[in-house]
């Protein structure tokens, strides 16, 4: 059985470690504007990726669910929002609003 390695926060669990059943096959769905200082203040030192596409994240699953990953990438500048194709009525992804609201975007 593969260890979940997280820490509960209120609402949400920040995972440490890779969890490919729960984070596998996440893609990018947006961009927020909150900057890498604020996201660290309020997540945490982030895990570092060498990865092509991603060079630092966080895994974020919340309490109703709903997964979402924040990254940095080595190719373009600014903070990401990867999840999963969930969308609301009004054509938003789910995963995007809900880090935006984790930030008061």
């Amino acid at each position: 059985m593969l260890e979940e390695v997280y820490t509960q926060h209120e609402g949400y669990k920040l995972y440490q470690k890779w969890n490919d059943l729960i984070f596998g096959g996440s893609a990018m769905m947006g961009e927020i504007d909150a900057d890498l200082k604020t996201v660290t203040a309020k997540l945490g030192k982030p895990l570092d990726v060498d990865g092509e596409w991603t060079s630092k994240r966080w895994l974020i699953q919340f309490d109703d669910g709903l997964v979402a990953t924040i990254f940095t990438s080595p190719k373009y500048e600014g903070l990401f929002v990867g999840g999963f194709g969930q969308y609301n009525k009004q054509k938003e992804n789910l995963a995007l609003l809900a880090v935006k609201e984790l930030f008061n975007e």
